[in-house]
C-alpha cells in the first residue's frame, strides 16, 4: 500500500450497462488503473436515471481510498482520454476483456505465457486472458500486447484463418489460443 507508484495513480472509469428496470436503480461503473492493475467495478445505488460524472467520481474516490490507494488517485472518464496512451492490459480491460493471473506452467508447460479464450458477440469479441503469474514485467507486457493483437485479428478472421494462426475451437463459437515464449 505504500507503493509510490500508487500515490500518483490515475483511474479511468466507464458506465457498464444493466437492465433498465432494475429497482432500486443501480449504476454499474467499471474502473481500471492506467497501469492495468488494479481494476474492478462499483455499483452505485441511486434513484436517478443517469448519474453525473462528479457523483461517479466522488463515489469512486470513497470506494478506492484508503482500501486500494493510500492517496486519492486522479479519476477520469475513460471516454475523455486517448486509449493509445495506456498499456495493453489497461486497453484490454477498457475493451471489456478479463485479464487474470494463473499458474499456467503446471497445465500447459513452461513455454506458455498466456492463454486467450475468446468468443465473438454482437458487440464485438469478449475474451478472457490468463497470464502466467510468474512472468517478469517485460514478458508480461509482451504477452498482453500479443493477446490484444490476437483478439483484434480474431474479429475479422474466418475459422480457417484462425486455425492457421494457432487458434483452436473449444466449443461452438469459443476459441482458444496459447501464446508461447
Amino acid at each position: 500500500m505504500g507503493d509510490p507508484e500508487r500515490a500518483s495513480s490515475t483511474v479511468l472509469w466507464w458506465r457498464q450497462p444493466l437492465p433498465p428496470a432494475q429497482t432500486p436503480r443501480i449504476h454499474r461503473i467499471g474502473w481500471v488503473d492506467t497501469a492495468g492493475r488494479p481494476h474492478g467495478r462499483l455499483d452505485i445505488d441511486s434513484p436517478h436515471l443517469r448519474l453525473d460524472p462528479a457523483t461517479i467520481e466522488a463515489a469512486l474516490a470513497d470506494h478506492l481510498v484508503p482500501h486500494t490507494y493510500p492517496n486519492p488517485p486522479r479519476i477520469l472518464a475513460a471516454g475523455l482520454t486517448d486509449p493509445a496512451l495506456y498499456g495493453s492490459e489497461t486497453r484490454l480491460v477498457l475493451d471489456g476483456h478479463t485479464v487474470t493471473n494463473m499458474d499456467l506452467s503446471t497445465v500447459y508447460g513452461l513455454d506458455v505465457v498466456a492463454v486467450v479464450s475468446a468468443r465473438l458477440h454482437a458487440a464485438g469479441p469478449r475474451a478472457v486472458i490468463a497470464v502466467e503469474e510468474t512472468l517478469n514485467p517485460a514478458v508480461r507486457i509482451a504477452a498482453l500486447t500479443a493477446a490484444r493483437d490476437a483478439i483484434a485479428d480474431f474479429t475479422t478472421a474466418n475459422p480457417d484463418e484462425l486455425v492457421a494462426t494457432g487458434w483452436s475451437r473449444r466449443a461452438e463459437g469459443r476459441w482458444q489460443l496459447l501464446l508461447h515464449q
